[in-house]
């Protein structure tokens, strides 16, 4: 019986990060060699986007069961922010064993790998996604976000408009979209992608997004409060300081 354990997992289902990074804290408390307590502090953390903590809990424990696929991504993407790019492309590696049939892994390695320098690997992790599901191509997100990342705007809106003919989810594609709009510097518009998909607003990297785009419109003490929230707790990593940065400019904290 571990109560507090299964209140976590239950917050953590119900995208509640903080409040379940509580509920494993007091399953440690109890048991500090809980494998899967730690695991659930680190995913939780993790979602909450403080990487750094979560990690700590993360990667001493990737032998344990709890350490599954979705958990070795969350890592991997932790690995990403805190500009550790090798590790994050051995993490999507870790996953792609556990699952070898997983987007998610494969996209993450495509990108992974193109930002090491190892567009071999990128490429192959791309063609792969072309056969990985015999009911449609999988690889046009990554292929997005790759010309998104060089600033090939012509290629992302080619590849935006078969996605829409295609009749294809629009959630996760509306990050890039956003993205897109704000490498473009047209705030307003990043607003109105977030504006009817509240799904779209979790996560670390929609709220640095989100930030970001009040502050270009001149939302300084809005910004400045987004960096640091009671609920969601403060932001953490290299994206997070830039924007800290341009805040601080802003206010004319030099």
């Amino acid at each position: 019986m571990r109560p507090a354990l299964r209140q976590g997992n239950s917050m953590l289902r119900s995208g509640m990060p903080h409040a379940a990074a509580s509920a494993f804290q007091k399953a440690l408390a109890r048991d500090p060699a809980d494998a899967e307590a730690h695991v659930g502090l680190g995913m939780a953390r993790a979602r909450a986007g403080r990487c750094a903590g979560a990690l700590e809990h993360l990667l001493p424990w990737t032998h344990a069961l709890a350490f599954g696929p979705k958990v070795a991504l969350a890592t991997a993407t932790c690995l990403d922010r805190q500009g550790r790019f090798d590790e994050a492309v051995a993490m999507d590696l870790r996953a792609l064993e556990m699952r070898r049939t997983s987007t998610g892994a494969l996209t993450r390695l495509a990108l992974d790998a193109d930002r090491v320098g190892d567009p071999v690997l990128s490429r192959v992790a791309i063609e792969l996604l072309w056969v990985v599901d015999a009911r449609r191509d999988e690889s046009a997100f990554a292929e997005a976000a790759l010309a998104l990342r060089r600033g090939d705007l012509d290629t992302f809106d080619t590849i935006d408009a078969i996605w829409t003919r295609d009749g294809r989810d629009d959630d996760e594609f509306d990050r890039l979209r956003a993205r897109a709009w704000l490498d473009l510097d047209d705030p307003e518009a990043v607003l109105a992608v977030f504006q009817n998909h509240a799904r779209l607003r979790r996560g670390s990297a929609a709220r640095l997004m989100l930030i970001e785009a009040g502050r270009r419109l001149g939302l300084t003490s809005q910004a400045r409060t987004g960096l640091d929230t009671k609920v969601f707790g403060a932001l953490a990593g290299v994206d997070a300081d830039t924007v800290a940065v341009r805040v601080a400019v802003d206010e004319g904290q030099l």
